[in-house]
């Protein structure tokens, strides 16, 4: 949104970010995530957006200079790193997660990501097999603090 990108701003004094990667299906994001780069920063679209047409501003990526990068795969040795990196609690990766829904309603998980395209907030759809489901109307069921999904009392059961 605007006030992500109004954060950055406030938060690097203007310099805005140096690398910025945009995992997600959502279309507004990758449009976003341009206004989110620094001049001769480097901007990476490894989510793919499910074959919805994806309009940058290309004057603004040619005019700060920006770095473009596209990514369709990965290696073994690139999903370590990642792991590890995200491992360190360094980033708070966590707060990504705008959606918990529990393994037996993968379904609504699929449809959710496929139709939001960004317009609802969805950033990450998380499928926890530790989740009970809720039978309230809606899609999604409220993040939980601590182990994703996993009420307290449950914590400390060697069945993690």
């Amino acid at each position: 949104s605007t006030s992500t990108v109004t954060e950055l701003i406030m938060l690097t004094n203007g310099r805005l970010a140096d690398i910025v990667i945009d995992v997600t299906a959502s279309v507004e994001a990758a449009t976003q995530a341009v206004s989110a780069v620094r001049p001769l920063g480097t901007f990476i679209m490894a989510g793919s957006k499910g074959g919805a047409p994806v309009e940058l501003p290309w004057d603004d990526l040619v005019r700060k200079q920006v770095r473009a990068i596209g990514v369709n795969s990965h290696e073994a040795r690139s999903v370590e790193a990642a792991v590890a990196l995200a491992e360190t609690g360094h980033y708070p990766l966590d707060r990504m997660v705008t959606h918990r829904l529990p393994l037996e309603r993968a379904g609504d998980a699929i449809e959710l990501v496929r139709s939001d395209r960004g317009s609802h907030g969805v950033i990450k759809v998380v499928l926890d097999p530790w989740t009970q489901d809720c039978k309230a109307s809606s899609a999604t069921v409220p993040l939980q603090h601590g182990q994703p999904g996993k009420p307290e009392a449950d914590r400390s059961s060697p069945h993690q």
